[in-house]
């Protein structure tokens, strides 16, 4: 089972991206849980991805999960606008990118 993280950073982004890019990263595997930090606009896409599938879903704390996310999951994908400071400099995001590396996920850093 494949337990994966969706998230981005404050820019908008086209739905239809995220879902080709996703789609290529989990290669149509069936077999996936979307784990997502719950209300926090973060992990929006990941749960919409979800929905869209019909994955499982397991909400957490954004904190725990956070802190969590080498027990938490083995993939990472991230949406970012690398061009804009706000999501260059956004606190969670970062703090993410370095639990996920530190954790040895598979971390996917997309451009946006």
């Amino acid at each position: 089972m494949k337990k994966v993280i969706i998230a981005k950073g404050s820019s908008v982004i086209d739905f239809d991206k995220v879902k080709g890019v996703c789609d290529y990263i989990l290669e149509n595997d069936n077999n996936v849980v979307i784990v997502s930090g719950g209300n926090c606009g973060v992990y929006d896409m990941g749960v919409e991805y979800a929905d869209e599938y019909g994955f499982d879903i397991r909400v957490v704390n954004s904190n725990y999960l956070l802190n969590n996310v080498g027990r938490l999951a083995d993939t990472l994908i991230v949406f970012l606008n690398c061009n804009v400071w706000k999501d260059k400099n956004d606190v969670l995001i970062n703090d993410l990118l370095l639990n996920a590396k530190c954790n040895n996920l598979n971390v996917n850093i997309i451009n946006t």
